[in-house]
């Protein structure tokens, strides 16, 4: 029988995936660019319990590597 994935384990990925694009340090990459289409993913159709948890994150860490990989990411995109 199916069993359909709880939020825990949506908000467990959306984790990783902050953790991952974090770590990349603007490094493009086919994983990276898989972890991406994952956090896509995830937010997409609005799942508010996901955007709230990865905002959470985001602010609980204080750390900006998120935002300076995805900085990188965007130049490269020229």
């Amino acid at each position: 029988m199916f069993h359909p994935p709880s939020i825990q384990t949506f908000t467990r990925n959306a984790e990783m995936v902050l953790q991952y694009i974090n770590a990349s340090r603007g490094e493009p990459g086919p994983m990276v660019t898989t972890t991406i289409d994952l956090g896509i993913s995830l937010l997409r159709g609005g799942n508010t319990v996901v955007q709230k948890r990865m905002l959470q994150a985001l602010k609980d860490k204080k750390d900006v590597g998120f935002f300076t990989s995805m900085s990188g990411f965007m130049q490269q995109c020229r």
